[in-house]
């Protein structure tokens, strides 16, 4: 700036002065109160950090977001969920950095859901002689084991993104003359 003062008989003098403006005001975080996440296939899901922001604003100009969950120690540009975080409120930290170096910080609850039904394969079925039942499967079916079963027709397969547990039963009604049926049941958690 440079000041200029004219007296009465026009001698002049003037002096100058350097200003520095600076933004020292941090910019105002605007968070996601809850962030719904869901899981993937691979039982993962990846968020940016822009996804946790909801109307950040600043006086002069926003650089950029970042993101860490609580128990992290360094902020990075996405955060990610696993199998783990299911069933379970995660909080995140996310960081609103300005254009002069200011930074503020606010908190969202992540909640991690796996909406991917697991996967599950059943052998077809199948028709056998009563000869064939009464030989080899009669007696271990009274015996309680039904892994005769699987030996002879095939077993389930199933997967899931998280874990998945598969429960098995199996029923039989058969007469005196062999005739009936063998029902086997899988179900996948």
């Amino acid at each position: 700036v440079i000041y200029k003062a004219t007296d009465g008989c026009n001698n002049v003098s003037q002096c100058t002065m350097t200003l520095t403006v600076q933004d020292n005001e941090e910019p105002i975080p605007v968070c996601d109160e809850i962030t719904q996440v869901a899981l993937g296939s691979d039982g993962t899901a990846t968020v940016f950090a822009t996804t946790f922001d909801d109307g950040s604003h600043d006086n002069c100009c926003l650089d950029g977001f970042e993101v860490r969950r609580m128990d992290a120690a360094a902020f990075a540009d996405a955060v990610t969920f696993d199998c783990d975080d299911i069933d379970a409120t995660t909080q995140v930290i996310l960081k609103v950095d300005d254009c002069n170096g200011n930074s503020n910080t606010c908190m969202v609850d992540v909640l991690v859901e796996d909406k991917l039904a697991p996967f599950l394969a059943v052998p077809a079925g199948s028709d056998i002689t009563c000869d064939v039942y009464y030989a080899d499967i009669a007696a271990e079916l009274d015996n309680g084991n039904g892994a005769i079963l699987d030996d002879m027709f095939g077993i389930a397969t199933y997967g899931d993104n998280c874990e998945a547990i598969l429960d098995y039963s199996y029923t039989y009604s058969v007469d005196q003359c062999g005739v009936g049926s063998i029902t086997r049941s899988w179900t996948v958690n």
